[in-house]
């Protein structure tokens, strides 16, 4: 946010796109950038200049012309369907192809159109890409943002299963799908396998098993498990009782499919006894797991890790996909 003469500019997001805003002294709002962007970051000096990235390209700055920084890397444009209000994608390889389906976290965050290293790595490696943004996700309106609070699970993964129905549908795409995701991507894996035996393979990452653990134990604070689920006290019985009906760790006798969990040792967001809860449980009940823990990372593990940790992480991801999916 920068002020340059009588003006406000501001970044701001609209559905998977984010944009450089000029708001006038009479509250007029004009956007300056172009659409199928993400906005990284940007100057006002008489004329605007901002760094971008798409799915095709990591980082373009703007400044009158255009300059491609990574030139030599050509990523994939996604298709995007909409459906219910959100947004759904698929980089589409082969209807022969297995399909990888990844769930972002927060729950209030939202995949949006920029270069994602992940998903291109599995795409050339021979996997259809599924992600999207179910209710709970920002750019979307309060309402669809509001919509999984209380309700951790419901309508984000209604959303998510219509949407493979519809790639399924549309595209062609077979039953070998797996299923990855971090931070809330990672309550939802686990979430998903205990619910449902739709994937032959899960990865979570960084994951949330044990709702009434994390409450006190995470650097996020007690009180957001609390406030995501409506739960005044979180020590109440009725509420201790609400955090375990939303806890994954409550159904893991169900859990059937092959599930690897990855975590940093320095994670203290969704700490690691989370991801320790869940692989104990699953060894218990022999269901094929692993427990991969990454010395010196933290939360943003996959995202600005040790550089060696995650060349490593992308490696055994894409082993365990490939033992059970190729």
């Amino acid at each position: 946010m920068k002020f340059y003469g009588n003006n406000l500019y501001a970044m701001g997001q609209k559905k998977s796109s984010s944009y450089v805003y000029k708001i006038d002294e009479n509250y007029k709002i004009e956007k300056l950038t172009d659409d199928h962007q993400d906005i990284i970051d940007f100057d006002i000096d008489k004329n605007l200049s901002y760094v971008y990235s798409t799915m095709k390209c990591p980082s373009v700055i703007k400044y009158g012309d255009s300059y491609n920084i990574n030139e030599n890397i050509k990523g994939i444009r996604a298709d995007t369907i909409d459906i219910d209000g959100g947004e759904a994608f698929i980089m589409f390889k082969s209807k022969d192809s297995p399909s990888i389906l990844f769930i972002h976290g927060g729950p209030q965050a939202a995949y949006g159109n920029s270069y994602v290293i992940e998903f291109n790595y599995f795409y050339n490696n021979g996997y259809n890409i599924l992600f999207s943004n179910p209710p709970g996700s920002t750019g979307y309106g309060e309402d669809y943002e509001k919509a999984c609070v209380g309700n951790w699970g419901g309508a984000d993964l209604d959303f998510i299963k219509k949407f493979i129905k519809i790639a399924k549908e549309k595209y062609g795409i077979n039953d070998n799908i797996g299923l990855t995701g971090g931070s809330y991507g990672g309550f939802m894996t686990n979430w998903i396998v205990s619910h449902e035996n739709m994937f032959k393979a899960a990865i979570s990452e960084r994951s949330i098993s044990n709702l009434f653990s994390m409450v006190g134990t995470s650097d996020i604070g007690f009180w957001f498990n609390t406030m995501q689920l409506n739960i005044d006290d979180p020590y109440k019985k009725e509420s201790m009782d609400k955090l375990m009906k939303f806890s994954p760790i409550s159904y893991v006798k169900n859990v059937k499919t092959p599930t690897l969990l990855i975590t940093g040792e320095e994670d203290y967001r969704c700490p690691i006894e989370q991801a320790e809860q869940f692989f104990v449980a699953l060894k218990l009940n022999n269901v094929d797991t692993g427990l991969i823990r990454y010395i010196g990372d933290n939360h943003e593990h996959a995202r600005a890790g040790i550089p060696k940790n995650m060349m490593d992480r992308l490696n055994r991801k894409l082993k365990w996909f490939d033992r059970y999916l190729k």
